[in-house]
């Protein structure tokens, strides 16, 4: 079945349908990672989302039980260019095809999507539908450009209950914004004792569980309507640790009065390169978020200790009296480099600073 991929400035470009068979309309994005297809896909960073995927063969591996970010991906399409049809990875259990179908995420093949990209850098973040061949050009796009998107993808996302990943360390609080399932194994795997809670969680019920640090998790959307979290940021005001990942980071910064702008294009990748500013180590990082921090509306309070190599912007900061850490890129290394998980370490260590200094306190 012919199927199209319409851009909001009227670019038309024509493929092949997979996936489920329905008409979607989001914002389009592309990203530029080789490898890691399941794990972007159910990403819930992408809610809303038309997904494409710059690396031209999709699907080699297929879909197993054990990548995926989330149970319910939330992306509201794929396009590719290639797309695998007998995966040959040991793991694999079913194609990309039969799991977009069995999610209701339609998908769409023959894309020249590295085009895609250009077009999305050369003018800016777009709305685009994905559609059967069938109707006007001239009424999709009618349609297309009268849409309004959803700006509620948090409240989409995260979990309606809270519920616990039981370890036997410290107690950390995890306000899921479309948290990452890679992100509660690395957690797990040095034994933290975790709660993850909705994102609407009031301050008394946080509080009230005497967490030893709080992290705000990655997730989709414009973070300037998750206005809630930050006034619960604001009330905790350095009584305990927080940690803020991709979203979270942002409203993190929020909170500490400093200015957020949506991005033109966004940051999207495996492969971004971010320096380290205190030793100029260069890392390579996985991203995918487009808001960014102003570094000329930055607080005094908040220490910039990472930026960008190619941008410059702002890719990490932490509090300079308070056990504050923001961190933009991912930290979970589901796909992606590995190089950056001492930041888990990091946050437990501000933990560990402030016990010790509530303990003094109290002698």
């Amino acid at each position: 079945m012919k199927r199209l991929l319409v851009l909001e400035d009227g670019t038309v470009f024509e493929g092949e349908a997979f996936g489920a068979d329905l008409y979607v309309t989001g914002e389009l994005v592309f990203t530029t990672a080789m490898t890691g297809f399941q794990e972007l896909i159910t990403d819930q960073a992408f809610s809303g989302q038309i997904l494409s995927f710059t690396f031209p063969v999709i699907g080699a591996a297929g879909i197993n039980r054990d990548d995926s970010e989330s149970i319910t991906p939330t992306c509201l399409a794929v396009v590719v260019q290639h797309l695998v049809e007998m995966p040959s990875n040991w793991r694999q259990q079913m194609t990309l095809d039969e799991f977009l179908k069995r999610k209701k995420i339609p998908g769409i093949v023959g894309i020249d999507t590295r085009q895609v990209a250009k077009i999305v850098r050369k003018f800016g973040r777009m709305k685009a539908t994905v559609i059967n061949k069938g109707d006007s050009i001239d009424h999709i796009l009618d349609q297309l450009r009268a849409t309004v998107l959803p700006k509620d993808q948090v409240r989409q996302v995260s979990t309606k209950t809270a519920y616990a990943v039981p370890g036997f360390g410290k107690s950390i609080a995890l306000i899921d914004l479309g948290v990452k399932h890679s992100v509660l194994r690395q957690l797990s795997q040095r034994d933290c004792n975790v709660t993850v809670y909705p994102h609407d969680i009031s301050y008394d019920e946080l509080m009230e569980q005497q967490p030893d640090g709080v992290i705000l998790s990655s997730g989709p959307g414009d973070p300037h309507q998750v206005k809630k979290l930050c006034r619960l940021i604001q009330k905790i005001n350095g009584q305990i640790p927080i940690w803020g990942m991709g979203l979270g980071a942002q409203l993190l910064a929020q909170a500490y009065g400093a200015k957020l702008a949506p991005m033109e294009v966004g940051h999207f990748g495996l492969n971004i390169p971010v320096r380290e500013i205190a030793t100029g180590k260069i890392e390579i990082t996985s991203q995918n978020h487009l808001y960014s921090i102003a570094r000329d509306r930055l607080p005094h309070d908040l220490l910039v200790t990472h930026e960008n190599v190619n941008d410059h912007s702002i890719e990490a900061f932490r509090h300079r009296y308070q056990p504050i850490l923001g961190v933009q890129f991912q930290v979970d290394a589901s796909p992606g480099p590995r190089e950056n998980l001492y930041f888990y370490d990091e946050f437990l260590e501000l933990i560990d600073a402030k016990i010790h200094e509530s303990r003094r306190e109290k002698e």
